[in-house]
């Protein structure tokens, strides 16, 4: 969602840089406007997925896929709300 939204508002983040996926997730402060703690608990779960990805396994309990699903569906809203207003030629609805 951090990159339709990016790429919405007409940039988009070098795949070749490193750390490219923390830019992306941190660029939805500055394109839809999105509160700096709600960034980071974000940052949080992307981090905590590469680990659990890359390095050692982490267990990732239920309570905490829980709120990452409710923090998707949260933010895929208001990605799409902010398309809807901002960029409404880039949607069919």
């Amino acid at each position: 969602m951090a990159s339709a939204a990016l790429h919405a508002a007409g940039y988009r983040t070098n795949s070749n840089v490193p750390g490219y996926h923390a830019v992306t997730v941190e660029s939805l402060e500055r394109t839809i406007g999105v509160d700096a703690a709600l960034v980071r608990k974000l940052d949080a779960f992307r981090r905590k997925r590469n680990r659990v990805s890359y390095d050692a396994p982490a267990a990732v309990s239920a309570s905490e896929a829980a709120d990452m699903l409710a923090l998707a569906a949260q933010l895929r809203h208001d990605v799409e709300a902010w398309i809807r207003a901002k960029h409404a030629v880039l949607t069919s609805r």
